[in-house]
């Protein structure tokens, strides 16, 4: 298992993801980020790490800015 959490963009990206490893995700919701899940990535940040698995994008690199 991944000790860190993952953030990826959305539920198609979280799917992906625990398909192929074992690990707790975080979806921003795309460009829907907003401040409660920015908070919970920040608590998980703090307590496991974070992995940011985002899009090559514009919604991918802006929320990697936001994060």
């Amino acid at each position: 298992m991944i000790k860190e959490i993952i953030v990826v963009e959305g539920k198609a990206d979280v799917s992906a993801v625990k398909r192929a490893v074992d690990a707790q995700v975080i979806s921003t919701n795309g460009l829907g980020i907003n401040d409660k899940i920015i908070n919970v990535i920040k608590k998980a940040s703090k307590n496991k790490g974070i992995i940011i698995l985002t899009d090559p994008d514009y919604p991918g690199k802006k929320i990697r800015n936001i994060l």
